[in-house]
């Protein structure tokens, strides 16, 4: 159901949202091409990063500049058609800026980089190696979905839901980055989640097959986002005697740990670091003059990132369920509220379920999401916020998408930790038609979104 329900909707996206209107969609497309020509590693020129790229691109892009931010703009399908037109001309390039997405891993692009790569192969023209890539990312998306799903017992409703939440959806279906990122790192939760309570405490030995796939998946987490990097350590959920003993567990969770250490310095080495660039346009945003700042004004950092989540909580829950396009699309309050109630609820213990795991290890999930949060919240007060701001600035809830599982992880084990509370429910099929119905609701309404922003006319 779910692969049928994320092709379905997610399909309907790609084409339905106009080009370029997710979030950093130019950039993103931008570094996709790139990889696509197997250049790994961007440039740096006039003190931002990108690359030589074809004049095409910028057309293209430059056709559709003026919708984000303007929620009264509208676009139709013959301007549309119309810039499918423009042709690639690979020989004519020019430095394309791209600072966002500049610094991300390739992996992050590769299905839509190898779509690109065969689209220019076919010589199409750039427009049409734009919805490749989607159409890529989208696949591979659910792909990666199918899998998450059948790793994970007693949070199957839970990851269902948040997998085709409007945000989500949205992502997947363009050719953003942070489609894989959400994949890989909720792949990964899922299957260390598996490992830690399939068979219980005492269960079979973990095999080659899943110890491989662990380890390939949290380079990958790594090497998506470095914020994401203590998520590895939900490894430490599993217990010892499934991989044959206290000395084996400790040698393979130190191995994990550096093998992604060296993997994160040796791909971080190969990007601009704090010399990073977002804001161009913005002389008070630069991330070594606020590095200097925070080392000079230490007690002023913490206060700063508390206004942040204080003044931005409503807003991040809200970005966490449904802000489409260029954060100028956000769904209804009542329908975000919903679908927390959703979340929540989908996390009820049910008869049958899995042991719940023992306290400490509820307790290193949210010490985990609390480091990734801390990460999160510091980057983008060095490469977001002003020097010397009072507040965080730049923070969005969909960042916080790919530690969506371990959120529900956590939410299930503390529901299971009342008994007398939150009694079991039945384990009956009702409620997995109650989860898929939610889901096909929330596609209409997120296709309803995206057809009155763009071509429904006030």
């Amino acid at each position: 159901m779910f692969a049928v329900i994320a092709l379905f909707f997610g399909t309907a996206m790609v084409f339905l949202t106009p080009p370029f209107q997710v979030t950093d969609e130019f950039w993103h497309f931008f570094r996709a091409y790139q990889v696509s020509l197997g250049r790994f590693v961007a440039q740096n020129q006039d003190n931002t990063q990108g690359g030589m790229l074809p004049v095409s691109l910028l057309k293209l892009s430059g056709r559709f500049a003026l919708l984000p931010y303007h929620p009264a703009q509208k676009i139709s399908r013959a301007e549309i058609l119309d810039a499918g037109q423009i042709p690639l001309e690979p020989e004519r390039t020019i430095f394309c800026r791209f600072p966002t997405s500049a610094n991300y891993s390739p992996l992050m692009y590769a299905p839509q980089a190898m779509a690109i790569a065969v689209g220019r192969w076919m010589g199409l023209r750039p427009l049409a190696l734009f919805y490749f890539g989607r159409e890529a990312n989208l696949v591979v998306w659910t792909i990666a979905g199918c899998f998450t799903l059948s790793f994970a017992p007693a949070l199957g409703r839970a990851i269902l839901l948040l997998m085709l939440m409007p945000m989500s959806l949205a992502s997947a279906a363009s050719v953003s980055g942070e489609a894989m990122t959400n994949a890989i790192c909720l792949l990964f939760t899922a299957l260390v989640w598996r490992c830690s309570v399939d068979g219980g405490p005492d269960g079979a030995k973990i095999v080659t097959a899943e110890k491989t796939a662990i380890f390939a998946l949290s380079i990958g987490v790594t090497l998506c986002k470095f914020a994401y990097l203590p998520l590895i350590l939900l490894v430490l959920l599993i217990p010892p005697s499934r991989f044959g003993g206290k000395e084996r567990c400790f040698k393979f969770v130190a191995a994990l740990i550096v093998v992604n250490l060296f993997v994160s310095l040796a791909w971080l080495s190969q990007t601009a670091g704090t010399s990073l660039v977002l804001r161009p346009d913005r002389p008070d945003v630069n991330a070594l003059r606020q590095l200097a700042f925070v080392r000079s004004h230490p007690m002023a950092l913490l206060p700063a990132l508390a206004r942040g989540f204080v003044g931005d909580g409503l807003f991040l829950f809200h970005s966490f369920v449904g802000y489409l396009g260029w954060l100028d699309n956000p769904a209804s309050p009542v329908v975000v509220a919903l679908y927390w109630l959703a979340l929540v609820a989908a996390c009820w213990p049910i008869v049958g379920d899995v042991p719940a795991p023992a306290n400490w290890r509820l307790g290193l999930v949210a010490v985990l999401l609390c480091a990734c949060t801390m990460i999160f919240a510091l980057l983008n007060y060095l490469v977001w916020t002003p020097v010397g701001s009072p507040r965080l600035e730049g923070l969005q809830g969909r960042y916080f998408i790919p530690l969506g599982a371990a959120l529900m992880i956590f939410i299930w084990g503390v529901m299971c930790r009342f008994p007398r509370t939150i009694r079991p429910l039945p384990s009956l099929r009702q409620f997995d038609l109650i989860a898929t119905g939610l889901c096909i609701c929330g596609g209409f309404y997120t296709l309803f979104l995206v057809f009155t922003r763009y071509f429904l006319a006030s």
